[in-house]
């Protein structure tokens, strides 16, 4: 999937659940009227275009190899394990209250973001394993050196 799809679908997935919409809301009366739930199609063009500015704000952070950099090593300690820069980032431009210190985590366990990033860290690792078996003679990854770095050497 292209980064703009999986944000698209992190951001529907939020909207469904009623959370991270602030500026989702804002947008439905804009475009529809404040009885935008029961007059709108829950894929139809307003609630698309309503979601459009956080899908594109959340593909800027998960196609940027700075923000990918700090998503992917896990971090213990520290929520979701990543960096604390790239949870602001996500709260400044994103869902204001996302992954709030207090909130139950297990919930957080379904939520579309996290499951991408721990996706997202499971191909990294699997790529790593892949890299640190193979040969300079191996096809899929020709050039290949010993000191395999996955914070900076994947995309």
């Amino acid at each position: 999937m292209t980064a703009f799809r999986d944000a698209d679908y992190i951001v529907a997935r939020w909207a469904r659940g009623g959370q991270h919409q602030q500026r989702f809301r804002r947008l439905m009366v804009l475009l529809a009227g404040q009885d935008w739930r029961e007059t709108t199609d829950e894929d139809g063009p307003a609630r698309a275009a309503a979601r459009y500015p956080d899908v594109v704000a959340l593909t800027r952070l998960l196609v940027t190899p700075a923000w990918r950099a700090m998503a992917l090593p896990r971090r213990e300690g520290l929520a979701f394990g990543i960096e604390p820069a790239l949870l602001a980032e996500i709260r400044r431009t994103v869902a204001r209250r996302y992954g709030r210190i207090g909130e139950d985590w297990n919930e957080w366990r379904h939520d579309p973001l996290y499951l991408w990033i721990e996706n997202e860290r499971k191909n990294a690792t699997m790529l790593l394993r892949q890299a640190k078996t193979a040969t300079k003679k191996d096809a899929w990854f020709p050039g290949l050196e010993e000191d395999f770095n996955p914070r900076t050497d994947l995309p």
